[in-house]
C-alpha cells in the first residue's frame, strides 16, 4: 500500500476524490471485538467549519452511560491538560454480528483558528489519553496532507506500519484522505477492528476524510451487498450531498481549497 503526500501549492483549485474501484475479493485477517468501558478507535473527523470546529468519535461497550470531551487549548507541549470546556457527546448504538457497541460523537465549537487543542474522551471514570489536534488557519496558505491508497488487506500490519511512517514522515499534515476500500469486507466488524488498529496513533492527531469503496458495501458472505452501514455509522462527516448518499458523498473547505469526496458505484 502507498502513501502520497500532497502540497497544496495553488490558491483556489478544486481537489476532486473520485472512486471508480475494480471489484477485486481479497481474503483478510480481522480482529475480534474488544470493545470496554474505556475509550477506543477515537477519530477524529469535521462535519463543520474546518478552522473553528472539531468533530471527535470514539467506541465503547454498551452500559456506559455518560460520554463527554475535555479539552482546552495547547499552551505548552508536554504539560498536564487544560481543562476549558467540557461538552457531552451524542450516543448511537451500532449492531454488530459480534454485538451491540455504543459510538459516542461530539462537535467542538467555537475554537480558534490555527489553535492547537489538548484533549480526552471518556464517560467521567474511564478517560482515554491525552491527544491533540490543531484547526485550520485563519489565513489561507500553504498545507500539507496524506493521500493513502487502498489499507484493505490479508495483514492489516502494513496499514499500520503505512500509517505510522506517513505520520511520522510529515508531522504538519493537517488531515488525510483514505480514497476508498479501507478494508476488505465493509459489514466485518473484526475488519474495522483491525483497520482501526492500525490507524491508532495518527486519526486521532489529524482529521479523516475517508471515501466510500465497492469493499465498504461487501457482508460477511462476499460478494453480497449491502449499504456500508459501519462506514457511515464510525465516520461522521459533512451532511452536505445528496439526500440518499448522506455521509458518502460530501465535501469540505481547507484553506482555500474544495475537496469533494465522490462515490461513482453503482449496484453495490
Amino acid at each position: 500500500m502507498l502513501f502520497f503526500k500532497v502540497k497544496k501549492t495553488l490558491a483556489g483549485w478544486l481537489a476532486i476524490l473520485a472512486l471508480c474501484m475494480p471489484l477485486l475479493a481479497v481474503p483478510s485477517t480481522t480482529e475480534a471485538l474488544t470493545a470496554t468501558q474505556r475509550p477506543d478507535h477515537i477519530t477524529l473527523t469535521w462535519i463543520q467549519d474546518t478552522r473553528t470546529t472539531q468533530t471527535v468519535t470514539w467506541r465503547t461497550a454498551v452500559g456506559v452511560s455518560e460520554a463527554l470531551v475535555q479539552y482546552g487549548e495547547e499552551v505548552r507541549t508536554g504539560l498536564p491538560l487544560t481543562v476549558d470546556k467540557q461538552v457531552g457527546a451524542d450516543t448511537t448504538e451500532l449492531e454488530t454480528p459480534e454485538g451491540p457497541v455504543l459510538l459516542h460523537s461530539a462537535t467542538l465549537v467555537g475554537l480558534k483558528p490555527g489553535m492547537r487543542y489538548r484533549y480526552r474522551v471518556g464517560d467521567g471514570s474511564y478517560w482515554s489519553e491525552i491527544h491533540s489536534f490543531r484547526t485550520a488557519p485563519a489565513k489561507a496558505g500553504d498545507f500539507d496532507f496524506l493521500v493513502f491508497g487502498d489499507s484493505q488487506s490479508t495483514d492489516y500490519e502494513v496499514w499500520r506500519s503505512t500509517a505510522a511512517a506517513a505520520g511520522r514522515d510529515t508531522p504538519e499534515a493537517a488531515f488525510f484522505v483514505n480514497v476508498g476500500d479501507l478494508v476488505d469486507a465493509g459489514q466485518d466488524c473484526g475488519e474495522w477492528e483491525a483497520w482501526f488498529a492500525g490507524a491508532a496513533g495518527l486519526i486521532e492527531k489529524i482529521p479523516a476524510a475517508p471515501v466510500v469503496g465497492n469493499h465498504e458495501t461487501y457482508t460477511l458472505e462476499r460478494r453480497r451487498f449491502s449499504l456500508p452501514v459501519f462506514f457511515t455509522s464510525q465516520f461522521r462527516l459533512p451532511a452536505n450531498g445528496p439526500d440518499d448518499l448522506r455521509g458518502q458523498v460530501y465535501s469540505f473547505d481547507y484553506g482555500e481549497v474544495h475537496f469533494a469526496v465522490l462515490d461513482s458505484q453503482e449496484g453495490e
